[in-house]
This record gives structure tokens, sequence and C-alpha cells, in this order.
């Protein structure tokens, strides 16, 4: 965003009933881009920002009858062929493309002119082979998997399937399609991931969550713990401030807890020492027996009749965790980090292959909790091994901001599984030592 871009922005937002507070600029640096920071001090209770719902970009522009203070495109707008065709956030997707191409034309030129270009997009659906190689291993790019199965490319495949929709629908609608290409599209979606916000913040329909653009409203950066309030009244958004803000300062958002992967994914970048970070392990599909197992002891959790990749997955975090250690039944303190439900899942599919040296059932179950702490010790070292076979391959520092984030996001999963293992290593080190004995440690 140039200054000229920045400024015409601004004269357009405010034209058209937004508002920012008087005592912020708009200014940039190289590690957020465009903020606002707070030229003088803004009083408690301060209202940062007004963006009106008529300033919004969705899907709802596209509907001929769209909610009141929305103004309907469905006749001026070829994407009003795809209502009911593609979900609500491809058609949003859409019109975010189509209204790109019509340049000074577009009602939102000056939010779209001041939006980041593909060339500095930093979501892994932008990330270079060289880019990907800080990723290989993490959850967000599996090298145990062919590449297309990777998180990443099943996200890339996901918009991409929507784009093939979209232009099926056009076409068949005898519309000219070939300025919705591939790249213009994919750039659309990758400015709905990292800058908008939900429906349910801003409507009261419960049936459908699609994704809205609040115009400069998206500028001010995520902070978490940042003192914020939205109010919402009829779909417009006001950005309050309870406790205000001080003088040079930027002033943020907060967009809620979320973890470096969410954040890259999502938004294109991550936070280093994030407290909210968090690593996902998944366990491989067990025999039938076994999920059946799991369905009957954990029916809250295994839902499905398949091994879905939501049930698959569990939580693990670091010691300076926000939310502090998981509360857990066995009182092992080396679980701290550990979702319940991971042990209990783990717990349940060992004691389908275990077999006792022991009689006594009380003797047996410590045996079986050696053995779980044992199993969720190899499972969080074969991630470990799974990230940093790929060290050699890295240059010494990231050489691009892509890489930068992607440095952070594999760190921050290496730290927080070094720090469990080496937490489960304080009983389970002492047991491979024969310095103390199950009976110990699980009686």
């Amino acid at each position: 965003m140039s200054s000229v871009s920045a400024s015409r922005l601004l004269e357009w937002f405010k034209k058209n009933g937004g508002s920012v507070h008087e005592n912020l600029a708009l200014t940039f640096s190289s590690e957020y881009g465009y903020l606002f920071t707070a030229d003088k001090s803004l009083e408690k209770e301060a209202t940062a920002c007004v963006c009106p719902f008529s300033l919004t970009l969705s899907y709802l522009n596209c509907l001929p009858s769209p909610p009141t203070g929305i103004e309907s495109h469905a006749e001026s707008s070829v994407c009003s062929s795809l209502i009911g065709k593609l979900k609500p956030n491809a058609v949003g997707t859409f019109l975010l493309a189509e209204q790109r191409t019509k340049g000074a034309e577009s009602f939102w030129f000056p939010y779209i002119d001041a939006l980041p270009r593909e060339e500095v997009l930093t979501t892994p659906l932008w990330f270079h082979p060289e880019d990907l190689v800080w990723l290989w291993g993490t959850n967000l790019y599996s090298k145990t998997v062919p590449s297309e199965q990777t998180a990443v490319e099943l996200r890339r495949a996901m918009y991409k399937e929507a784009w093939q929709s979209g232009i099926t629908v056009l076409q068949e609608k005898g519309v000219d399609a070939t300025k919705f290409t591939w790249e213009l599209c994919l750039w659309a979606a990758t400015i709905f991931s990292s800058r908008s916000f939900t429906s349910n913040i801003a409507t009261q329909n419960a049936d459908e969550s699609f994704p809205l653009l609040y115009p400069v409203i998206d500028i001010f950066n995520h902070r978490f713990g940042e003192k914020v309030f939205w109010n919402m009244e009829k779909g417009t958004f006001r950005l309050e401030l309870p406790e205000g803000a001080p003088t040079g300062e930027q002033v943020f958002n907060n967009y809620a807890p979320k973890g470096n992967e969410e954040l890259l994914m999502g938004y294109g970048f991550c936070i280093e020492n994030n407290p909210c970070d968090q690593l996902v392990l998944r366990l491989a599909k067990p025999p039938g027996v076994v999920h059946l197992g799991l369905k009957s002891s954990m029916p809250s959790h295994f839902k499905s009749e398949t091994w879905s990749v939501e049930e698959s997955g569990f939580y693990v975090r670091g010691r300076n965790h926000y939310a502090g250690a998981y509360a857990n039944q066995s009182g092992l303190e080396c679980l701290r980090g550990v979702q319940p439900e991971l042990v209990s899942a783990l717990r349940i599919m060992v004691a389908f292959s275990f077999e006792s040296s022991y009689t006594d059932p009380k003797h047996q179950q410590a045996e079986l909790w050696w053995a779980t702490l044992d199993a969720l010790s190899m499972r969080l070292q074969q991630k470990r091994d799974a990230i940093t076979q790929w060290d050699g391959m890295l240059p010494a520092t990231p050489q691009n901001r892509r890489q930068a984030f992607a440095k952070i996001y594999r760190d921050s999963q290496l730290r927080i599984l070094n720090e469990v293992i080496e937490e489960l290593d304080t009983v389970l080190g002492p047991l491979d030592r024969e310095e103390t004995t199950i009976f110990d440690v699980f009686l």
C-alpha cells in the first residue's frame, strides 16, 4: 500500500460513513506492514474505528435482497449467478476477484487497491519450493505422505475445486470467465482467510457462517491479550479500547487465542514465543477392533465410523502456554502438557496388545501406565525426528519473510516437543535405568 493508496483508502472510508479516532495515524513498519499508532493518547473506552455494515464485502452483496444496510450488486455482478451453486465463502472470493478486475469502477476500489498483492503474501500457499523446506516434517507439510496429501496442498486443492466449480457455473451461464484466473482467485481466497471476520459476529443468521471483509478494521494487527471490545450493531463494527492507548504505541486488535500453525496457514505470520502455541499430534489409524474399543470407551471423542482427521488429532502444549497445565486424573506431573484424551486413547490402544508380567490387577495397571507413557514418548520422538531430519537442507538463516515465519513455527513446534519429551523422561528415565520401580511411580 503506497502513501497515495493509504490516503485514498481513509478518504473513501470516512466519506462512506467509516471513522477512525482522530489521534490514530496510519503508518508503516517493516515488521507489521501498515498499522495504526497513537499520535496522542486515547482515553479509556475510546472507539478506535467504526466500519459500517454497508462497506463490508461478502457474498451478501450478490444477493438480490441482502440484509438492511448492504447494497445489492446482483444486477451488476456476474457473481450473482453463483448464489446457490457455490458456498457463500466461495461466492465472496469470486466477488472480490471480480471487483479487483474492475479497477477504479468498483465501489471498493480504494480498499482493494490498498490490499497486499500476490508477491508479498506469506501464507504457505504462496511459498516457493525453497520456502517449503522450512515446513518439511511439520503438520503443514508432512514428508510421510504424497505432497498432494499435505495440509498445505489439501488447502490449495480445496480452493482450486471451488474455483473450478465457479468457472463451470459461469461458463454454463454464458459468462466469459477468462478474467477469473486461478492466481487471481487464490489471491482473493487468501485475502479472505487472512483479513475477514466471521458472519457470526455481524448477523443473526445461525444457519450458515461465512466471511466478511471489514475495510480499515482489518488493518489493526493481532496481539493476544490486548483488551479490546467488538461492539456489533446491525452489522456495523465498532472497535473499542476499554483501557485506551498510550502515545506512540501501536494499537492492536485481538482475534482470540491462536497458535502459530493456525496463524501461518490462515494469516501468513507467526508470533515468536507465542503463549497460545500448541502442537497437534495425530495417531495413526488402529486396527478395526481397537477403533471399536475407542468408540466404546470414548464415545464423546470418537464419533465417526471412520478414523477421521479431527478425531485422530490431540493437543500437546509447552510449559509457558497461557492456559497452564492440563488437568489429568493420573496425577502425573509429566503429563501436564498432554491433552488427557490423548493419554486415554493411547492407554486403550496399548491395552489391546499389552501382556502384563504380573497377576495382581494393581500391578498390571501400573505396568500398563508405564507402557502408555513409553508409547507416548516414542510418538513424540518420532514427530520430532520427522522435523529435524531435514535440518541439513536448511540455510543458516531465513532468506525472506516467508522463511522467517516458517522458522518461528518450526522452532516452536520443536520446543514444545522437546519440553514434553523431557518431562516424560523425568519418569521414564529412572525406570529405564532401574533407579525406581513402577510401583513407586504409579501406585
